[in-house]
């Protein structure tokens, strides 16, 4: 990521996954959480631009986390239905077969499991 540099909110690029068991790794960058609706909208528009490059790339599949949840303190409740409406629509499309998010405690899985078992 030091090679590529700063991206803007919203924004999105992969870079090789360098030893982990990936092809890519997405990098985007959230707005810290200030409970505002343009934090909302730049974290929607993280995942857009994440799945676009996956969809670009070839990917059939995609492990997305928590984006925003841990360092920028976006409140899981608010962040998984989010992320998991971006998610469906790019399903509905048949551009994936697999969506799966990973998340790293309880509160956030609970939130992020609650919001895909909403569709």
């Amino acid at each position: 990521m030091r090679a590529i540099g700063g991206i803007d909110f919203g924004q999105a690029v992969f870079t090789p996954a360098f030893g982990i068991p990936a092809t890519y790794v997405s990098h985007t960058a959230a707005q810290p959480w200030r409970g505002g609706v343009r934090e909302r909208e730049v974290l929607r528009q993280c995942h857009e631009a994440a799945f676009a490059l996956a969809a670009q790339l070839g990917a059939r599949s995609v492990a997305v986390p928590a984006i925003g949840t841990g360092r920028y303190a976006f409140p899981p409740e608010i962040a998984a239905p989010i992320a998991a409406g971006v998610a469906k629509s790019w399903l509905q499309r048949g551009t994936f077969d697999l969506i799966r998010f990973v998340v790293f405690d309880d509160v956030t899985g609970k939130a992020f499991a609650e919001a895909v078992e909403s569709w």
